[in-house]
């Protein structure tokens, strides 16, 4: 996965259009998700105001964040956290990840890349890691690659 899909992915998934609005709607624009990408060498959060990764993390935490073998070598795994003092219903933060997630589908169908919406990650372990309060709750982790 090239920076420059990744880059448009992330757009995709919870990037600002031009006219200032976000890629998918949140329930009473709440705006409550966060996205991370876990990569080989390191942890980042999504900036959408600037399209920019901020790496949070250094070294390869791909075992924390799947439980299955593919995902453990898959060069992307996005993490869709929601802030709870944003939005408190997990059903509306579940609706926002998954509308993300779809948009990173729906770009990775386009682009030739394969991607699988994931449940299953230690999230005790990547709360720890990527520092998050008991405020944030890591809802899916996206698995992306060739």
């Amino acid at each position: 996965v090239t920076k420059q899909e990744l880059s448009d992915m992330l757009w995709a998934a919870w990037g600002i259009t031009h006219d200032g609005k976000r890629t998918i709607g949140t329930a009473m624009n709440r705006q409550e998700l966060e996205i991370y990408v876990v990569t080989a060498t390191e942890i980042s959060r999504y900036s959408a105001e600037e399209n920019t990764l901020t790496p949070i993390a250094t070294g390869d935490f791909r075992e924390e964040v799947a439980l299955q073998d593919f995902a453990v070598t898959a060069p992307v795994n996005i993490v869709f956290v929601a802030d709870k003092t944003k939005q408190k219903d997990i059903e509306h933060q579940c609706y926002a990840a998954g509308a993300a997630s779809q948009n990173v589908y729906l770009y990775c169908a386009q682009a030739g890349l394969k991607t699988v919406l994931r449940y299953g990650c230690d999230r005790d372990a990547m709360k720890k890691t990527m520092n998050l309060d008991e405020n944030k709750n890591i809802l899916y982790v996206q698995t992306v690659g060739r």
